[in-house]
């Protein structure tokens, strides 16, 4: 899980670890974009990116590709505050391979993990 800590992240790690008995490794996300940041020893089966706590680090497609180059292209959910398609398509184009609001219901993050690990991409808008 890769974002800044805050109260909905923090909800949101809470349904992970209770809801599905996932094991989370919290990352902050400036460590990410960091160069010497070491990621060798992280094997994520899937990787949640708060793309909305992380705006002042480069653009949103940027960051995503690294993210996607740090952990060797793993199944991507990107939390992110866009409405509208224009904005949403360079988030799929640069490999997230679901999107969610950054204040998901615990429905939309369920789906979202059964959804992208069945190798689906996942877009909700609430």
């Amino acid at each position: 899980y890769i974002a800044k800590l805050n109260q909905t992240n923090s909800l949101i790690l809470d349904i992970l670890e209770t809801q599905i008995d996932a094991h989370v490794t919290f990352i902050e996300h400036r460590k990410v974009f960091d160069e010497e940041f070491d990621s060798s020893d992280i094997k994520p089966d899937l990787v949640f990116f708060d793309l909305n706590t992380s705006t002042e680090l480069k653009n949103a497609p940027e960051k995503i590709r690294l993210v996607i180059q740090s952990f060797s292209n793993p199944v991507l959910i990107v939390l992110h505050s866009y409405a509208k398609k224009k904005f949403i398509e360079p988030l799929l184009e640069a490999g997230a391979n679901g999107l969610i609001p950054v204040t998901p219901t615990e429905e939309e993050l369920l789906n979202s993990i059964e959804e992208t690990l069945a190798g689906k991409t996942y877009i909700s808008f609430h």
